[in-house]
């Protein structure tokens, strides 16, 4: 469809805003439902966030632990405890990131509903406005026998 407006106040105006402001009421119902998607993901993953958390900070608490004996640990129990505690580590910095693209692509949505409802208001005041017009502007041709005030014929519908 067309990105460029009819001119104002005729009724090929008036139809394309009715289509705009139906495409605006689509998009604000997509968008409404990719909203509740995030929103589920942002739960799951703060959920994992937050048991990651713990877990980082046992696995820094069984480090101090450990190195405050060293010798009573083999060194294969050092690998593994030092690997344990950086592959927690590296997860939660992972999750923490994809928490941040979460919430930054839930901003977005707001920010893209927001206008949304701007252009849809705008849209549909318009689109009352026009048609008011519209309609006078034929019943004031017909009552002229046939021709607007603009010198138009009345073939506006």
């Amino acid at each position: 469809m067309s990105m460029v407006l009819p001119p104002p106040q005729t009724r090929e105006f008036v139809d394309r805003l009715t289509s705009l402001a139906a495409e605006c009421r689509d998009e604000l119902e997509q968008s409404t439902q990719a909203l509740q998607e995030i929103d589920l993901l942002l739960n799951q993953t703060q959920s994992e966030v937050d048991r990651l958390s713990q877990r980082e900070g046992q696995q820094n608490a069984r480090i101090r632990e450990m190195e405050a004996s060293l010798e009573a640990y083999s060194r294969a129990d050092i690998r593994s405890t030092y690997l344990a505690a950086h592959d927690v580590s590296l997860r939660l910095f992972m999750m923490r990131n994809q928490l941040e693209a979460l919430e930054s692509r839930r901003e977005s949505i707001d920010t893209q509903q927001q206008k949304l409802r701007i252009l849809l208001n705008l849209a549909e005041i318009n689109r009352e406005q026009s048609s008011d017009f519209v309609a006078t502007n034929s019943r004031t041709a017909a009552l002229h026998g046939g021709t607007s005030l603009f010198g138009e014929t009345a073939d506006l519908a």
